[in-house]
């Protein structure tokens, strides 16, 4: 349990500032997904178990916080967070560029995702073309977040002696 002190500290300050401190850096109207870009690095580094508790419990908190109609976010972290996990057996999660391609497919599944839940729900869903410059924005900026992410995950593991 003491094992995973620094990531349960890690998956906290990036919520924290993910509400706080980033809702007030946004480039061209976007901000950092930074509670993504850090549940897809720690899935990558653990398994599919734990990829979805924490997915299910940040997108329980984000839902809290953000949404308007509760468990969407709940639905696609846990996904995201299961599928990071599942695939991590097969790939060699110690890699960057690993990671650069799971947080790139792991925010597009969740906006393309997001927006299919929400037409089907008929929850403002009509300018989904207008969205595409902010999409691709995201993606930017969250595949820049993730060297600074991913490094520091890596230290946390590497000293704890987790994997």
């Amino acid at each position: 349990m003491k094992k995973y002190f620094g990531l349960v500290a890690l998956v906290l300050i990036s919520f924290i500032m993910q509400s706080t401190v980033l809702q007030f850096l946004q480039i061209f109207g976007v901000t950092i997904n930074l509670v993504l870009v850090v549940l897809v690095v720690i899935s990558l580094q653990t398994n599919e178990v734990t990829g979805a508790g924490l997915g299910f419990i940040l997108g329980f908190l984000t839902d809290i916080l953000y949404s308007q109609f509760f468990g969407v976010n709940s639905l696609l972290f846990f996904c995201i967070g299961y599928l990071a996990g599942r695939i991590s057996e097969d790939v060699y999660k110690f890699d960057y560029f690993t990671n650069l391609y799971f947080v790139l497919f792991g925010t597009l599944f969740y906006h393309i995702f997001f927006y299919f839940i929400h037409y089907f729900l008929k929850i403002g869903s009509e300018a989904i073309l207008i969205t595409l410059t902010p999409i691709l924005i995201e993606v930017v900026l969250n595949l820049i977040i993730l060297y600074p992410i991913f490094r520091l995950e890596k230290s946390i593991f590497k000293k704890l002696k987790i994997n």
